[in-house]
Parts: C-alpha cells; sequence; structure tokens
C-alpha cells in the first residue's frame, strides 16, 4: 500500500526540497490533517516539467490501449489509498 507522505514526486523520487509546508483541511470539521506536504521548490518544478517533457517525447506515440492500461493501473493506485486518501 502507498503511504503519503508529503513528499512532491518527481520521476519516481520522493523530493521535500521545499522548506514550507501545508496541511489538507477536512471541509466538514475544518480540523487540519495530520501530514505535512511540502510546497515545491522552483527547482522541483523545473526538474518535473523537464521530466514530463521527456516522457511525454518517449510515450506520444504509444497505442491507445497502452495509454489505457497504464491509466487503469494508476486508477488501482490511487483506490488502493482507500480511506486514508478521503482523510487527507
Amino acid at each position: 500500500m502507498t503511504t503519503l507522505t508529503g513528499s512532491n514526486f518527481i520521476a519516481g523520487e520522493q523530493s521535500k526540497l521545499g522548506t514550507t509546508t501545508f496541511t489538507s483541511v477536512n471541509p466538514r470539521t475544518k480540523q487540519p490533517g495530520s501530514i505535512q506536504f511540502h510546497n515545491a521548490t522552483a527547482e522541483e518544478i523545473h526538474n518535473a516539467v523537464v521530466t514530463a517533457e521527456e516522457a511525454f517525447a518517449q510515450t506520444r506515440n504509444y497505442p491507445a490501449a497502452r495509454i489505457a492500461d497504464f491509466l487503469d493501473i494508476a486508477a488501482e493506485e490511487i483506490l488502493s489509498l482507500g480511506d486514508e486518501l478521503l482523510q487527507t
């Protein structure tokens, strides 16, 4: 199971270069969540954009079925978070 850490994920790696953080807020109770999420730095944003451009160059001609399979796997990962995702 995936655990929420408050890190940014860039090219599959965790990154916490930012020194400022924020928490989620439960819209019903207005109470803050327990996880501190790190704001991304300009360097992290740049790295994410460069990595995304490289990934797009590699995947832009994939057949629709391959992209659909990837999206199904991503959806399964999100669903596997279950209530943990709802609590943050």
